[in-house]
C-alpha cells in the first residue's frame, strides 16, 4: 500500500471513529469554502460523506438524486460553492455536530 493510500484510510478511520475530528473538520470545510478555498473545502467535504456513510439520507437533504450524489463522491461531477453548503448543512443534520458563524472582529 503506497503512502498516500495509508493516509487516506488513517483519515477515513478517524472520521468515522472520532466524533470531536469530524467536527473539525466540517468546521474547516465551512471556513475554507467562506475564504473561497472550494477545491479544499470540497475534498474535506467529501472525506466526511464517505466517513458518515449516511449517502441516500444525504442525497437526499442535499437535494440530489443518488446517482448525481454517487458521481459526486467520485469527484466525477463538480461541486459548486452552494452544493457545498447544502452538504455541510446536511452533515451538520445528520451528525448532530452545528457550526456557529461569527463576523471577523
Amino acid at each position: 500500500m503506497n503512502r498516500a493510500r495509508s493516509v487516506d484510510r488513517t483519515i477515513e478511520e478517524r472520521l468515522r471513529d472520532d466524533a470531536a475530528y469530524r467536527r473539525l473538520l466540517l468546521a474547516e470545510a465551512a471556513e475554507l469554502l467562506l475564504a473561497g478555498d472550494g477545491d479544499t473545502a470540497i475534498g474535506l467535504v467529501r472525506a466526511l460523506v464517505k466517513a458518515v456513510g449516511e449517502n441516500t439520507r444525504l442525497a437526499e437533504r442535499a437535494g440530489l438524486s443518488e446517482m448525481e450524489f454517487e458521481a459526486l463522491l467520485a469527484g466525477e461531477a463538480a461541486c459548486p460553492a452552494d452544493l457545498a453548503f447544502r452538504l455541510i448543512a446536511a452533515l451538520q443534520t445528520i451528525t448532530g455536530i452545528h457550526l456557529t458563524v461569527h463576523a471577523a472582529a
